[in-house]
């Protein structure tokens, strides 16, 4: 199944309009942005999708690896590996576990302390 596109498992499934739909797509373009890196295509030795990529890296403890190296997160309220840990819960495959925007809003801000874990989201059979 692909997961790699701005459009929720939910939807692609079982075609389940989700009140999370959105945070899905939120995520997926904030990881092309902090990567600096499209959707499409493969990465790593062991050619990974973005998502799967992203996971594997945050998972590692090899968070900066992601990032795009121009992006500059010194003047930013939220780092660029916490902006990762965000979307990684905003694509989690289950809608349940994805934040709410304004949830999202408020851990980008830094408003909330405790960011859980991401689980693994939703990769490619």
């Amino acid at each position: 199944m692909n997961c790699s596109g701005y459009v929720p498992p939910e939807y692609v499934k079982r075609g389940i309009y989700s009140i999370k739909y959105d945070v899905y797509s939120f995520g997926i373009l904030l990881l092309q942005i902090i990567s600096g890196k499209q959707n499409t295509f493969l990465y790593g030795r062991d050619n990974l999708h973005l998502l799967e990529y992203a996971y594997e890296l945050w998972k590692d403890g090899k968070r900066m690896e992601f990032m795009d190296p121009l992006m500059d997160d010194t003047n930013l309220g939220c780092k660029l590996p916490q902006c990762m840990q965000v979307v990684l819960l905003c694509v989690q495959e289950k809608w349940e576990d994805r934040p709410t925007m304004l949830e999202v809003y408020s851990m980008l801000k830094n408003e909330i302390e405790d960011v859980s874990a991401p689980k693994r989201p939703c990769l490619f059979n």
